[in-house]
């Protein structure tokens, strides 16, 4: 019933502006109160802040989300759950924020709620989050009128380019284990995360090692005509199908699907060296980004450098390297809002749910 609600909502145009907690008519009327204002109105009672989200008092009171973190590649089941030591009270306050407007109407609406003694559950079947979206997801809970307000973010994916991890999670990908552990192994040997080399596979390929892009990319890892140079200057030995990179993405597909370019003579069809490949091309992207030139400007208009490589490497393989330091240079800690970037964007937040996926739910051994 309620998966049949979401559906009806999302393919109707004129039920109103959409969030993904379904559809909400009253989004914009008067009433729907933003965070902001929420914010203020708790100084003024000297109420707990949201500009401390996550400090909660676990003894107390816990809000928690599954999954734990924020899924943008796919769809989920989220649940969010308030738990109350003290016990739910019959005068609690439950309010949802989405990008810094109220929806708990919404949440109310289309959720299956669930009151128990010390526990209140929000579950929604086939939610799903856009990427290209800010996806602020805040969630507040009020144990009685006379009590503060605590609040809780739901976070965002996170994933790091030189982690030293291994690959834990195989759901929607059990049939490429093979390919998973080429992932792993590659990945390992030259000091990367594997997860992350996973999550860019799936978001460039969906692990389909014959894929081909508009832009003429071709492989496990979407390597392009100009990357492909970069990489052929260290590996002269791989085989490279002559004139390749001059012919139409049709032509290119027929000569794949003919077999008459194959995995070997055409490097970029070999699962391994696509692999290896796509790791040393995004080395070259870090190498860049390590230029004295580029650091600073790193430092200057973001801060501490380890906290945001992952997103300039990602955007950089999707966008190059160049746009996103003009950006950068522009926008500062805007940079990835960009106009110009907003496929980067996408692509960035996808990966990283991707990398933290394979890297947390234990499915599958790989």
């Amino acid at each position: 019933m309620y998966k049949l609600l979401f559906i009806l909502f999302i393919t109707t145009s004129c039920a109103g502006p959409m969030t993904p907690f379904g559809a909400d008519p009253l989004f914009t009327t008067e009433g729907r109160v933003p965070i902001h204002e929420v914010k203020k109105h708790s100084q003024k009672e000297n109420m707990r802040m949201p500009a401390s989200l996550d400090r909660l008092n676990d003894n107390v009171v816990k809000i928690s989300f599954s999954p734990d973190r924020l899924k943008l590649h796919d769809k989920s089941k989220l649940k969010i759950t308030i738990s109350d030591s003290d016990g739910i009270d019959i005068h609690h306050t439950i309010r949802l924020f989405y990008d810094g407007v109220e929806i708990t109407d919404t949440l109310e609406k289309y959720a299956k709620k669930t009151v128990t003694k010390n526990k209140v559950t929000f579950e929604l079947n086939d939610f799903r989050l856009l990427p290209d979206r800010e996806n602020d997801i805040i969630v507040g809970y009020r144990s009685s009128p006379i009590s503060p307000i605590v609040f809780k973010k739901y976070p965002n994916p996170i994933c790091k380019w030189r982690d030293n991890l291994t690959i834990k999670n195989s759901k929607r990908f059990e049939d490429k284990l093979e390919t998973l552990k080429t992932i792993e192994n590659v990945s390992l040997m030259a000091g990367v995360n594997p997860n992350f080399i996973a999550g860019l596979v799936a978001q460039e390929s969906s692990f389909d090692p014959h894929a081909v892009s508009i832009a003429r990319a071709i492989g496990l890892t979407q390597v392009t005509a100009l990357a492909e140079e970069h990489i052929l200057q260290v590996h002269s030995d791989w085989p490279s199908y002559s004139g390749i990179n001059r012919y139409s993405v049709p032509v290119i597909k027929g000569l794949i699907v003919l077999g008459k370019v194959n995995h070997e003579n055409e490097w970029r069809l070999n699962p391994y060296y696509s692999i290896k490949g796509g790791i040393e091309y995004m080395e070259f992207i870090e190498n860049y980004w390590k230029r004295d030139e580029n650091l600073n400007i790193i430092q200057e208009q973001l801060g501490k450098k380890k906290k945001h490589i992952s997103d300039i490497l990602l955007a950089s393989y999707n966008s190059g390297p160049y746009r996103v330091k003009r950006n950068l240079i522009k926008k500062g800690n805007n940079w990835l809002k960009s106009k110009n970037l907003k496929e980067a964007r996408k692509y960035v937040k996808r990966v990283k749910s991707y990398c933290y996926h394979f890297s947390t739910e234990l499915e599958t051994k790989i």
